[in-house]
């Protein structure tokens, strides 16, 4: 039996369910499909669907399919990097350009750390996350209305679609040598990225219900809902949700890029 060689870095489950949420996250701020009943329908029913599919497979470490995985991530990131600048563009970024570079240094810089650094990383920015989620959820529970979830446009069929592109992150915690006890990890991370989807979902159908007028217009849909959503009078939150967006894209583009190399380790340390 051959010996293990540079065995890939050890993970907490809620680490790196916190990078795979994150990673969701990160395209849910990039995407410019506007809320409505009909996507978050759709996007639930793949939630569901692909939680109900993945979730068996916990106990199979897929090892034959690494490489797949190293290109799929790659992918994400190429797809995530895309998204930036027109979530710049939609925002009016005064300078978007040299946000663009500062996003390449810091993400260079985040490359040369810990292959721990990004899920460790991951655990405060998604608590950061709930925070502001907790405290935007009130305002829109106040301003949500039954009525605004019919005669909205459909698309329930292009959002089932689309959400089954991120399906294969639910099972990366399976395929990922991240832990002694994998399936007890697996496990533990598939439910916890699996919960955190479906609670997204659950964010989109809520903003359907306050978005209105809003799916006709122009722009970053969260952000359009963000602006009719104040905190309060006195309190604008856009900063703290734009930098947050930033963030998350940062964090996540960094966490794809560098699975290819723990791929790699996890391969090498395969008997």
């Amino acid at each position: 039996m051959p010996k293990c060689h540079s065995p890939a870095p050890q993970w907490t489950a809620l680490q790196c369910a916190a990078a795979l949420l994150l990673t969701r996250l990160a395209f849910f701020f990039c995407d410019d499909a506007p809320f409505t009943a009909a996507r978050a329908r759709g996007l639930l029913t793949a939630v569901i669907l692909q939680t109900a599919l993945t979730l068996p497979l916990y106990r199979i470490r897929l090892h034959r399919i690494l490489p797949v995985f190293k290109i799929y991530a790659a992918l994400l990131a190429l797809l995530l990097t895309a998204d930036f600048p027109a979530m710049l563009h939609a925002l009016q970024m005064p300078h978007p350009a040299a946000v663009i570079l500062l996003f390449t240094a810091a993400l260079a810089d985040a490359l040369l750390l810990p292959q721990t650094a990004a899920p460790r990383c991951a655990v405060l920015l998604l608590t950061v996350t709930c925070a502001g989620f907790l405290l935007l959820i009130p305002r829109a529970a106040v301003h949500a209305s039954l009525l605004t979830l019919y005669g909205q446009p459909g698309g329930a069929a292009a959002a089932f679609l689309r959400e089954w592109r991120f399906a294969p992150l639910c099972l990366m915690p399976a395929v990922l040598p991240h832990s002694p006890d994998n399936r007890a990890f697996a496990k533990k991370a598939m439910f916890g990225f699996c919960i955190g989807r479906m609670l997204l979902a659950g964010l989109i159908l809520l903003g359907a219900m306050c978005s209105g007028r809003l799916t006709v217009r122009q722009g970053n849909p969260f952000f359009l809902l963000l602006a009719r959503l104040p905190f309060s009078d006195a309190v604008r939150t856009d900063g703290f949700w734009m930098m947050l967006s930033v963030s998350c894209v940062l964090l996540s583009t960094g966490f794809l890029i560098g699975t290819g190399k723990i791929c790699r380790a996890g391969e090498r340390s395969i008997p």
